[in-house]
């Protein structure tokens, strides 16, 4: 006689929320059913994963994400996630990332924080109707070097200047700005855990900051030891760095077609144009590739049309990366391209190993990146959606 299921993890929505255990599911690449439990009413809600990527939530006759958005506002009761093959069919079409945007943004305009019912200091998160909040992992404090004090309204960081230090968000929340050329544009808010700076700090040692950093309200930065950090990712494989460095590269894409998005502006569109064929993965979702020669551009339907996301170029990535879980292609965006265009296979099962062998603070930076990625597509869908329903170009 078999022996009925074991959760492998559980908890108390009082200490975690939803959102949040759904992140580290989906960083985790779990396979299963998460059962929820909500202690006022006593509702159970499940939600189905496999390989980290979200199939479908139930919920009282609900499914799909209108079930997952109901269970995203229970703010006590337990959960169970237990390990077993996938056997639901996939409902939800956002990625894991995406949902767990979505849910970390309704928590916050609840006056929520992402982390248990209050940030930092028993305060939640400083509020601002229509901007995102990400935050980051856990900090790992043994990188920690130095802190630094913000007063409101005061920048972290300018957009322009020369960077050559990352830091985590020790305590409080700050606001990624873009200057343009119809004034500030605030792209979402960032709290505990988050870092300022990127992929390209770490791996060259300095950077054209890309945005400024305002505190909201007093806010303590941890800056890391960039020398041990750097380290760390020499000790990283050439064939892993080059996706560190593809995977930076799609933030910036998908935050400059967001920029754009929030201008009125379409300068992806001729790329679009030109690219006629889609790329095919061949049925095999689980395959990737390295672009070896021409350029490819990401889009993804939506309701209201294909939002672009970006043009990839020689030496990025395609497909699905485990370690990386971006929510792009191939399930939730197609690639077209044109003209000469050449990929040579991707074997990301040794960089997946030497990936869960490398030091902490590697993995923590490449999940945070990964999870920025995910959110800015997720702001840039709804900024396309709003422009699309006013009618305005996009």
């Amino acid at each position: 006689m078999n022996a009925p299921p074991r959760a492998v993890m559980k908890g108390c929505l009082d200490f975690v929320c939803l959102p949040e255990i759904l992140r580290f599911l989906g960083a985790n690449r779990c396979t299963g059913i998460l059962r929820v439990r909500r202690e006022e009413g006593r509702e159970t809600g499940l939600v189905g994963l496999s390989g980290g990527e979200l199939l479908n939530a139930t919920l009282d006759g609900k499914s799909g994400m209108d079930a997952l958005m109901a269970m995203f506002l229970w703010e006590a009761g337990e959960y169970e996630f237990f390990e077993k093959p996938a056997s639901s069919r996939k409902v939800i079409r956002e990625s894991t990332g995406e949902a767990v945007s979505r849910g970390l943004r309704l928590l916050e305009s609840r006056g929520r924080a992402a982390h248990g019912k209050t940030g930092p200091g028993g305060e939640s998160a400083p509020e601002h109707p229509g901007v995102y909040l990400i935050k980051g992992p856990a900090a790992n404090y043994s990188y920690v070097v130095d802190e630094q004090d913000f007063r409101d309204g005061q920048a972290i960081v300018e957009q322009g200047s020369r960077g050559s230090w990352v830091s985590v968000i020790l305590d409080g929340y700050a606001d990624i700005v873009r200057e343009t050329t119809q004034g500030p544009f605030t792209i979402c808010r960032i709290g505990p855990g988050a870092l300022i700076g990127d992929l390209n700090i770490v791996l060259n040692r300095e950077n054209v900051r890309g945005a400024t950093v305002r505190a909201v309200g007093e806010v303590t930065i941890g800056l890391l030891d960039l020398a041990r950090t750097y380290t760390e990712f020499s000790k990283t494989s050439a064939g892993l760095r080059a996706l560190f460095a593809s995977l930076n590269r799609r933030w910036g894409q998908v935050s400059q077609c967001l920029v754009e998005t929030h201008l009125g502006e379409n300068r992806f569109s001729k790329a679009v144009e030109e690219r006629t064929s889609e790329f095919s993965f061949n049925g095999q979702p689980g395959r990737a590739f390295l672009i070896s020669a021409g350029s490819a551009v990401l889009l993804q339907q939506t309701e209201h049309g294909a939002v672009p996301l970006g043009v990839l170029g020689e030496g990025d990535f395609l497909g699905d990366v485990p370690f990386m879980p971006v929510g792009h292609e191939p399930h939730h965006a197609a690639v077209r391209v044109g003209g000469r265009f050449e990929v040579a296979p991707l074997d990301t099962a040794p960089l997946e190993k030497e990936y869960e062998e490398s030091s902490a603070i590697v993995r923590s930076i490449t999940e945070y990146i990964s999870t920025c990625v995910s959110a800015t597509t997720q702001i840039l869908k709804d900024l396309h959606r709003r422009r699309s329903g006013s009618g305005r170009s996009v």
